[in-house]
């Protein structure tokens, strides 16, 4: 399993709370944003992999 710690966002991650997702992995709390988010804080990277990355996100959200 991949941890990914963010230090520098181009969102607000208090304004992902109604799209965030809660899980539980092994008695602890994880958040998810939601896919749209992802897309945004991968092209903010700048990248090659998270573009890349990006780029298949909207590919299987059919986003244009």
């Amino acid at each position: 399993m991949n941890l990914y710690v963010l230090l520098d966002v181009s969102i607000n991650l208090k304004l992902c709370g109604n799209k965030k997702t809660n899980r539980l992995i092994k008695n602890t709390a994880i958040n998810l944003v939601s896919a749209e988010h992802l897309i945004g804080l991968k092209t903010y990277t700048n990248r090659l992999q998270d573009k890349n990355d990006a780029i298949l996100l909207f590919k299987l959200l059919n986003i244009k």
